[in-house]
C-alpha cells in the first residue's frame, strides 16, 4: 500500500498528501494536466471552490481546466455513491467473489463496502464515508466527473448547475 501511495505521489505530483481540511484533498485531480484540485475559499462570502494546482502555481495559462464550486463536487460523489447503492445486488456478488479469492487489501475493502451501501443512500456527504470508500474523483470539467471507488467501481457523473 505505501508503494503504490509513493508512485501515485509521484505521478500526480505531490510532495505530500494533503492535510485534513477536506476528504477530497489529493482526491480531486484534473482532467487536463493530470495534477490536483487545491481547495480555496473567497473571503467575502466564506464559499469554497476548487482550482488546479497548475493553474493556482503557474497562472491561468498553465491549464484550461474550471475551477469547481464544493458543493458540485460533493453532489458528484452522493450520486455517485446512491448508484452504488442501486446497484447494490450486482456490487455485492463482486464484493462476495472478491472476499472469497481476493488478495488481502481487495478483501478489506470489499468487506467495507459490503457494510456501508447497507446504509443507503446518502443525503449529506460524510467526511469519513468519503475517506474509506473513494480512491479519487477525475474533474472533467465543473460538471463531469469520473468517480473511482476503493474497491475499483468507476461511476461517469454529469451534475447541472
Amino acid at each position: 500500500e505505501f508503494e503504490r501511495r509513493e508512485a501515485y505521489r509521484q505521478e500526480i505530483g505531490l510532495y505530500a498528501f494533503g492535510n485534513n481540511s477536506s476528504p477530497f484533498s489529493v482526491r480531486l485531480i484534473c482532467s487536463h494536466c493530470g495534477k490536483h484540485y487545491r481547495r480555496c475559499g473567497w473571503s467575502h462570502n466564506g464559499k469554497k471552490f476548487w482550482t488546479c494546482a497548475s493553474k493556482k502555481s503557474k497562472g491561468s495559462s498553465a491549464c484550461q481546466a474550471d475551477n469547481i464550486m464544493e458543493e458540485s463536487i460533493f453532489t458528484a460523489f452522493r450520486v455517485a455513491w446512491n448508484g452504488m447503492v442501486a446497484n447494490k445486488d450486482k456490487l455485492t456478488e463482486k464484493w462476495n467473489e472478491q472476499i472469497k479469492s481476493g488478495t488481502p487489501l481487495e478483501r478489506l475493502r470489499a468487506k467495507q463496502m459490503k457494510m456501508l451501501i447497507e446504509d443507503g443512500p446518502i443525503q449529506m456527504v460524510v467526511p469519513e464515508h468519503v475517506i474509506l470508500v473513494l480512491e479519487c474523483m477525475i474533474a472533467y470539467d465543473k460538471m463531469h466527473f469520473e468517480v473511482r471507488f476503493l474497491d475499483g467501481t468507476v461511476k461517469q457523473i454529469c451534475i447541472g448547475e
